[in-house]
């Protein structure tokens, strides 16, 4: 075998340490984001977890991962916002930075089978999952239905959705006006959720929302959450109505209180024929309904949630405000069938 050369030597002893350190450095530079064993929107921890995933994900040139290995217990609602986070991180960085999941077989078990039967999997497109895990049968009381997204109002998506959920749980009451309530919310997030100024400032340059559901069999409860990275209601109200915002607005500190305000105003300032009522609408949906329902409404810091039963005869409100922002709006329709 011929020797190489002295210098060849010396050559590639030193660029292979030059390798090794680059590796260390990409390796030492890589944020972990470690997500928290509870994943609920009304814990501080879980929305200051995805406020780090936010700030991180809108840097192109942060390296991270995301250990889910942690995590014993996450809610629908929570689920439907961590994935439009994922799935905005997944748009801003393009083709070339396609999410993986990281040591997979460590994930609890019923946590990897709820995100893939929300459809989380296939939202965001990630190929490295063993295949026979898709043929897992999961063992949750919760029956889960797919994400849905996409960047305009359309309303045969929203009668597809309101049509799966109908055939796979029987006794969904008013199809038609829950309906109307889904269109509605993706009325307010598009024409109101995302003005110009908004997008040009955003990493983030979709009009986009997400749409899901959940069904708990031991409870009898259905769940529909709708979501949007938008401005949010506190900041876009004075926009939509400003003569509300000479009046009311601008005597309200708190975001749950513009909310609140906001359910209580009719058309949107424009005035024209094919908008709706915005979020008196929205929340008509459990307002008129017969049995125990609740809406929740989540947007910037603040807290809207109206609930009834079917014993009452006013629907009972409540506001708070949470520590950190949600960096858009969540809306929850919640029926006990």
């Amino acid at each position: 075998m011929k020797r190489l050369p002295e210098k060849r030597k010396i050559w590639l002893i030193k660029h292979a340490k030059k390798l090794a350190c680059k590796k260390r450095r990409v390796h030492i530079s890589r944020l972990v984001l470690v997500a928290p064993s509870v994943m609920d929107l009304d814990e501080p921890e879980t929305l200051r977890f995805l406020n780090d995933v936010r700030r991180v994900a809108d840097d192109r040139n942060n390296r991270f991962y995301i250990d889910f290995t942690k995590i014993t217990s996450i809610t629908p609602s929570c689920a439907l916002v961590f994935t439009s986070e994922l799935h905005r991180c997944s748009l801003i960085r393009g083709e070339k930075n396609k999410l993986r999941v990281v040591d997979f077989n460590k994930w609890n078990p019923n946590i990897r089978n709820s995100l893939r039967d929300m459809g989380m999997f296939n939202l965001l497109r990630i190929s490295n999952l063993p295949k026979k895990f898709m043929k897992e049968e999961s063992t949750s009381n919760t029956k889960f239905f797919k994400f849905v997204s996409d960047k305009k109002i359309n309303g045969e998506k929203s009668v597809t959705f309101r049509d799966v959920v109908s055939e796979a749980i029987s006794g969904v009451p008013n199809k038609k006006k829950l309906q109307e309530a889904i269109g509605e919310a993706m009325d307010n997030a598009l024409y109101h959720g995302y003005p110009d100024d908004f997008v040009n400032m955003s990493h983030f340059k979709q009009m986009r929302w997400w749409l899901s559901a959940s069904f708990d069999s031991a409870k009898n409860i259905l769940t529909l959450m709708f979501f949007d990275h938008g401005i949010g209601i506190p900041k876009s109200l004075p926009k939509v109505h400003p003569w509300l915002f000479g009046r009311i607005i601008s005597l309200l500190d708190d975001d749950d209180k513009k909310i609140e305000a906001a359910t209580k105003a009719g058309r949107s300032s424009t005035n024209k024929k094919h908008r709706g009522k915005g979020l008196p609408q929205i929340i008509d949906y459990v307002k008129t309904y017969s049995k125990s329902g609740e809406v929740k409404i989540t947007s910037g810091k603040g807290v809207y949630k109206l609930m009834k039963t079917s014993d009452m005869k006013k629907a009972e409100i409540k506001l708070c405000m949470n520590q950190f922002d949600i960096n858009g709006t969540l809306i929850e329709w919640q029926i006990k069938l």
